[in-house]
C-alpha cells in the first residue's frame, strides 16, 4: 500500500470510528435512560417514593433536564414535603425559552401548587394566571386554582375559572359550580350572614337542583332562623335527591325533631328505613345516637348493636357504643354483650407495614420477609 493511498483511506477510516462510536455510545446512553425511567417508574408503583425521586433525580441529571421528567421530579419533591426542592425545580423549568405552551402552562400550574402548599397564596396565584395565560384553563389548573381562589376568598374569580374551563372543554360544569356556590354559602353562613347563605344555597341549587348538599345547607338556615316547619316540609319535598345517601336526609330530619320537640318527625321514617334497608348501618347509627340522647338506652344498643354487625370495623360505631356503656353505667351487661359481640366479628387489619414496599404483618419484623429491608416495619396508622 503507497503512502498516498494510506492518506486518502485514512480520513474515511477516522470518520467510520467516529460514527460507529458516536452510535454506541448513544445506544448505551439510551439504555440507562431507559433503565432509570423503569426503575423510577417501578419505584413509584411500589411506593417506594424516596428511591423513586433518587432514580428521576439521576435520570434528570442524565438526561440533561429534560423538562419532562423535571416536572414530574419536582411533584415528588411535592408529595414528600420538599417544597424548596420542588419550588426550585419547576421555577427553573418554567423560566426555560424552549418549552411549548402546554407544557410551559403545566409546569407553572405545578409552581402555583408548590407555592399553594407552602402558603404563599399571592404568589400562587401570579404562577397560576401565568399558566392559564399561556395554556388556557385545564383540569389541572382549575383543581389548584379553585383552593387558591377559595382560600383569598375570591369566589368570583374561583367560579369564572370553572366556567371558562367548561366552555374550552365544551363540557357541563354547572354540578362543579353548584358545589361552589354552595362552599361560598357555608362560609357566608359560618359569619352568621344566613340571608346571604340561604341565597347563595338558592344559586347553587339553580344551577344543580340535585346538590344534596345545598339542600342541607338550606334546611340548615330554615333551622337557625326559627322556622323548622319550613324545613321539614323542604327536607321531605327533596328526598328523592338523597337516594343512596339517606342517612345524611335522616341525619338533618333527626335536627328537625329535635327542634319541634316531635320525636315521631324523625323516628318513623328511619325505623321505615331500616326496614326497608336493614343493612344501612349509617341510619342505625344516627337512631342510635337519637334514641342515647332521649334515654332510651335499650333501643340505642339495639340499633348500634346491629350497625356493629355490619360494619364491625368502623370506628365511629365502637366510639358511640362507648359512649352509651358510659352513660349507662348501671347496666353492666351492655359491656358483655358488646365484649361478645367484638370478639365474634371483629377481625382487624395487618397492625405493621414496611416503610419501603408497604408490606403488611400482624408480626413486627426487624427485616421485611418482602423486600428484605432492615427495620422497615412501622406500627400502622389506624
Amino acid at each position: 500500500m503507497s503512502v498516498e493511498f494510506f492518506w486518502l483511506l485514512a480520513p474515511a477510516v477516522l470518520l467510520t470510528a467516529l460514527f460507529l462510536w458516536g452510535v454506541f455510545y448513544r445506544e448505551k446512553e439510551t439504555a440507562s435512560r431507559e433503565f432509570l425511567l423503569a426503575k423510577a417508574l417501578n419505584t413509584l408503583i411500589d411506593g417506594r417514593e424516596d428511591d423513586a425521586a433518587d432514580a428521576l433525580r439521576a435520570l434528570y441529571q442524565e438526561s440533561e433536564q429534560e423538562p419532562a421528567v423535571g416536572l414530574v421530579l419536582g411533584s415528588l419533591f411535592r408529595r414528600r414535603g420538599k417544597l424548596k426542592m420542588a419550588t426550585q425545580t419547576h421555577k427553573g423549568l418554567s423560566l426555560r425559552a424552549d418549552l411549548d405552551p402546554e407544557l410551559k402552562a403545566l409546569i407553572k400550574t405545578e409552581l402555583a401548587a408548590d407555592y399553594l402548599a407552602g402558603g404563599m397564596l399571592e404568589r400562587a396565584q401570579t404562577a397560576l394566571d401565568e399558566a392559564v395565560a399561556e395554556g388556557g384553563p385545564t383540569e389541572n389548573s382549575v383543581f389548584y386554582g379553585r383552593r387558591i381562589h377559595i382560600k383569598l376568598g375570591e369566589w368570583d374569580r374561583a367560579y369564572k375559572l370553572v366556567q371558562n374551563w367548561g366552555k374550552k372543554e365544551g363540557r357541563n360544569v354547572k354540578p362543579e359550580l353548584a358545589l361552589l356556590r354552595n362552599r361560598q354559602g357555608e362560609y357566608a353562613f359560618d359569619q352568621e350572614d344566613y340571608d346571604g347563605a340561604a341565597a347563595l344555597f338558592k344559586k347553587a341549587l339553580q344551577l344543580d337542583p340535585t346538590c344534596f348538599s345545598a339542600i342541607l345547607n338550606s334546611s340548615r338556615c330554615l333551622r337557625y332562623t326559627e322556622k323548622s316547619h319550613k324545613a321539614l316540609s323542604w327536607m321531605q319535598k327533596h328526598e328523592a335527591a338523597f337516594e343512596g345517601h339517606e342517612w345524611l336526609f335522616h341525619k338533618e330530619l333527626m335536627k328537625i325533631a329535635v327542634a319541634l320537640q316531635n320525636h315521631d318527625v324523625f323516628v318513623l321514617p328511619a325505623m321505615a328505613r331500616i326496614e326497608a334497608e336493614s343493612d344501612d348501618w349509617r341510619t342505625r347509627s344516627v337512631l342510635g345516637s337519637f334514641l342515647m340522647e332521649i334515654g332510651d338506652f335499650d333501643g340505642a344498643f339495639q340499633q348500634l348493636h346491629a350497625a356493629l354487625e355490619t360494619a364491625p370495623e368502623t370506628l365511629l360505631l365502637h366510639q358511640k357504643m362507648w359512649q352509651l356503656m358510659w352513660r349507662n353505667g348501671s347496666d353492666p351487661g351492655l359491656f358483655s354483650r358488646y365484649q361478645q359481640l367484638v370478639r365474634d366479628t371483629i377481625h382487624f387489619d395487618a397492625t405493621y407495614e414496611c416503610g419501603r414496599c408497604r408490606h403488611r404483618d400482624n408480626r413486627l419484623h426487624q427485616q421485611c420477609p418482602r423486600c428484605f429491608a432492615m427495620n422497615s416495619f412501622r406500627e400502622r396508622r389506624l
